[in-house]
């Protein structure tokens, strides 16, 4: 179990707000530092504890101590344009594209099957990968993580038409 530091100005959301949430969980928006972010989607796992710091604020501190409970996602208020997180840079046109991109480049990469039975291949590749990457990354336990990424990618490599090795 690791340990984090939550920042978050009291005007804004206080542990007060977080206790009075229903289930005591809300979703953590408008992290905008990239390494913060990176942080929480790639190094955070349920179950983590935080110290919930209050700050730009006349008393600056630890106000309480918190536990993750999910695993990142999307901050959906980048999406808003009605909200102060808002960023334009990050429209679901530029997600869609990004992963179309994706698809058509692994399309490319599968030698036999029409193109419409590629193309349906291609996207069970990508879908398998990023719930692969999804389930190793949840887990605690490295070798587990390791075999995870092993087997997700010899399954995509198999329904590439690729000759696959065998986990080890």
């Amino acid at each position: 179990m690791r340990h984090w530091l939550m920042k978050s100005e009291p005007g804004e959301f206080s542990i007060d707000d977080l206790v009075r949430a229903r289930g005591q969980t809300t979703p953590w928006v408008g992290v905008r530092n990239y390494q913060a972010r990176n942080f929480m989607r790639d190094e955070m796992r349920v179950g983590d504890r935080a110290f919930f710091y209050h700050s730009s604020c006349p008393e600056p501190g630890i106000a309480g101590i918190v536990e993750i409970s999910r695993l990142a996602y999307p901050d959906e208020t980048q999406f808003d344009p009605k909200s102060a997180y808002y960023d334009p840079k990050a429209t679901r046109d530029a997600f869609t594209e990004k992963i179309s991109t994706f698809i058509e480049l692994i399309t490319t990469q599968i030698r036999n099957g029409s193109g419409e039975e590629r193309r349906r291949r291609a996207i069970a590749i990508y879908g398998m990968m990023v719930g692969t990457l999804q389930i190793a990354r949840a887990v605690n336990d490295r070798k587990l993580s390791d075999e995870i990424l092993e087997s997700g990618i010899s399954a995509a490599l198999a329904l590439a038409g690729e000759e696959t090795a065998t986990p080890a």
